[in-house]
């Protein structure tokens, strides 16, 4: 998997699993309680990005927070 981070530590988007291990820390140890999505120009259709996002991203986040 390439790396989710750019060369000065800087998120620029990963896997949906890549993602998880992001946001869930965030949710855990930081209280963040929402997430604001800002897509990136890179050729991808806004709604496919959209679509993972809440097909697979959210999904996947809230189960894992639901395991606790």
């Amino acid at each position: 998997m390439p790396s989710p981070r750019d060369g000065e530590g800087r998120w620029v988007g990963g896997s949906p699993e890549q993602w998880v291990e992001e946001l869930v820390p965030a949710v855990r140890e930081h209280g963040a309680a929402g997430f604001i999505y800002f897509p990136v120009e890179d050729g991808t259709t806004t709604d496919s990005t959209l679509g993972r996002w809440g097909n697979e991203v959210v999904p996947a986040i809230r189960e894992e927070l639901a395991r606790g």
